[in-house]
């Protein structure tokens, strides 16, 4: 386990948004309307992601770098870093609803 990861993200521009992808973590996509709420969610979806692994003892591998990654015309690269241990420390602090029925 790391406490610093970065990840290079690709953001493929459409006519009806912004389709985000890792190309080392294929589970770990998201989409978005404008390109600063696509880097939100980048950061986002990779913390996710990086910190599911983590807790299953999945592998995370080692990330491409950035200059060995071949975009498309309306495609752009981008580094995307993650903390770990906020997000860690964030993710054991989240409330847990729960629901309960009581039989009258």
């Amino acid at each position: 386990m790391q406490d610093n990861y970065t990840f290079v993200a690709i953001l493929k521009y459409d006519k009806d948004g912004i389709n985000i992808r890792f190309p080392d973590i294929d589970e770990a996509i998201s989409c978005a309307s404008t390109t600063k709420e696509a880097l939100k969610n980048a950061k986002e979806v990779l913390e996710l992601t990086l910190c599911n692994r983590e807790e299953e003892g999945i592998e995370i591998p080692e990330a491409t770098l950035l200059e060995n990654i071949k975009c498309n015309e309306n495609e752009k690269e981008v580094n995307v870093s993650v903390w770990m241990p906020l997000v860690r420390s964030e993710m054991e602090e989240q409330s847990v609803k729960k629901t309960l029925t009581i039989p009258q």
